[in-house]
């Protein structure tokens, strides 16, 4: 049985693969963006795997094949009958099964995984199988080269990517290019009564892009070249006259034996990647693109000058999100570039050069993202949801660091995973270790008592909630407001003191407060809040007081939200 690996890289492509990728954009437009209800998502679970029996170019017909063709049938007589969201996603489960046995792969776990991750990227390695299509169809004359159709579309869709990151990442931004948009349309809606919606362009290319991976899947061992490097001498193959592999199967070679030199030529040609243009002008794009928008960011969120009524949730929170996206992409697509032959290129040192400059820009944008943070924290307080954004941003910005060394020493993608993959370790041992309850509602607790009451919002989370890790931290350092100046903060304080007091003593009445149960901080906590009891004793008497001075503290501290 064939694996995944020995799917060859370019499959004869047929007139029915590109007519399945039509009727499949036109269903999913029909059942899902015009959908109300769950009959279309049954429609759609029992046709698909018709379109890829009819897009494959050697359909599989077996046991296999009828049985996940019949349980989808059923997901669509369920979906009918009484549907749900669980069932559409088993249904999709099911049609994936059916497509992976069309293309060739068997159900085994390690060959549905690699198959799982190569339709996220073998559109972009189909290209020669569709262009070749195209050139058998065209007229003699003039054709261009599949290398320069890549060096043009390749740095086009990176653009689209991140151009599309820096809009969502700014509100005004997606505003005009909304309103662009709208007068776009409404211009072509002269000429024509119908125009699709961006979503629905978007779900279009989703579905196109999904459905020539799941078709046309492409090996991942064979376009993804773990721990290749410059270091590594590739070795000679004396029956093709070329180098091959940078990956030498070490099982095919005795100990013993050594690896014969390859026979001395003269006038060997470079290797060059075909890529390279694609690398270089993708690298100029992005270079470009990213210094125009980085003049945008730093004139708007330098001076802090923000007009009335602006947004700080989706510009400063939101949109640090997206930033921090975009740098995570910019690892991805780094490592992409500086791999396989393109390491053995002559003309390497100028794509380092360029990748240098595109990092450096990077770094600005970490910048700008820390920028953001700290407008937010600056705003109303330190939360545990921004401390996670600190954490993950610096995550990244370690990513970036790395694949600076990596081009600079020369290094391999897999010296880059496994030290990478160490620091992301790292940093979350950090953020799970280290007290950082505590010093959040210190920071906190510091500015209320100071007298600015923004970060009032973020005291006394619930304890199960995502804003809070460890409550005793949170308590313990809101001690100091027993004794706040403002008096609905110091009332809430105390009623909240005894809501957690009274809740831990009920707690201990159950669990007989065994030594399995300690928590330091909790015994700290409890010890401090019995010696003074005194002060909160009114709250722990009467528990409508105390439920009112609480209601009354979370509407004084929502108005900061």
């Amino acid at each position: 049985m064939s694996t995944l690996n020995d799917i060859t890289e370019e499959k004869r492509l047929t007139w029915r693969e590109p007519v399945a990728v039509l009727v499949a954009i036109a269903l999913v437009d029909t059942t899902v963006y015009h959908g109300i209800g769950f009959s279309g998502a049954a429609l759609l679970l029992f046709v698909l795997p018709f379109l890829f029996l009819f897009g494959v170019t050697k359909p599989t017909l077996k046991g296999q094949t009828f049985l996940f063709a019949g349980l989808a049938c059923l997901v669509s007589l369920r979906l009918i009958w009484s549907g749900n969201d669980w069932v559409i996603l088993l249904g999709l489960g099911t049609v994936f099964l059916f497509a992976a046995l069309q293309a060739g792969v068997p159900l085994y776990l390690k060959d549905l995984c690699k198959y799982s991750m190569s339709w996220i990227y073998s559109p972009l390695l189909t290209y020669k199988d569709y262009y070749q299509s195209l050139r058998q169809w065209k007229s003699t004359g003039g054709v261009i080269s599949s290398a320069k159709l890549v060096a043009v579309f390749v740095p086009l869709g990176l653009l689209v990517v991140f151009g599309a990151i820096f809009v969502f990442a700014n509100p005004d931004l997606q505003e005009t290019v909304q309103h662009c948009w709208t007068a776009f349309t409404d211009w072509l809606g002269r000429f024509s009564d119908w125009m699709p919606a961006f979503p629905q362009v978007i779900l279009w290319g989703i579905t196109a892009w999904m459905m020539i991976g799941l078709l046309r899947p492409h090996s991942i061992q064979r376009n993804w070249d773990f721990g290749t490097s410059p270091q590594y001498v590739p070795q000679y193959c004396p029956q093709t006259g070329r180098y091959i592999g940078m990956v030498v199967q070490q099982s095919e070679t005795h100990p013993n034996e050594t690896t014969p030199a390859p026979p001395q030529e003269e006038n060997k040609e470079p290797i060059k990647s075909f890529l390279y243009h694609a690398y270089f002008n993708s690298l100029i794009a992005l270079i470009a693109l990213f210094s125009i928008y980085l003049v945008f960011e730093f004139a708007k969120n330098w001076t802090r000058d923000f007009p009335l009524g602006f947004n700080y949730s989706k510009h400063m929170h939101q949109g640090a999100a997206y930033l921090t996206l975009a740098l995570a992409l910019s690892t991805i697509v780094l490592c992409t570039i500086f791999r396989g032959q393109t390491l053995l290129d002559p003309r390497l040192k100028t794509l380092i050069r360029l990748a240098v400059i595109w990092v450096g820009l990077n770094f600005l944008l970490a910048f700008a993202v820390y920028n953001r943070l700290y407008i937010y924290i600056d705003l109303n307080g330190l939360s545990m949801r921004r401390i996670a954004g600190l954490l993950g941003t610096t995550a990244i910005v370690l990513g970036l660091i790395m694949v600076v060394r990596m081009l600079l020493r020369s290094e391999g993608i897999r010296w880059l995973i496994d030290r990478y993959t160490w620091s992301v370790l790292a940093v979350i041992f950090i953020g799970l270790v280290f007290p950082f309850d505590g010093c959040v509602s210190h920071h906190n607790v510091s500015r209320v008592m100071k007298g600015d009451l923004a970060p009032s919002v973020f005291l006394f989370p619930d304890r199960f909630s995502p804003q809070s890790w460890s409550a005793e931290e949170h308590y313990l350092a809101s001690l100091p407001l027993l004794e706040s100046d403002d008096k609905i903060i110091r009332e809430g304080a105390k009623a909240l003191f005894a809501e957690y007091y009274s809740s831990v003593k009920r707690e201990r009445y159950y669990e007989g407060y065994q030594w399995t149960a300690f928590q330091w901080s909790r015994y700290l906590l409890m010890n401090t809040l019995e010696s003074r009891q005194t002060e909160f004793q009114m709250y722990l008497d009467d528990a409508v007081k105390k439920q009112e001075a609480i209601e009354v503290f979370r509407r004084h501290t929502k108005r900061w939200i």
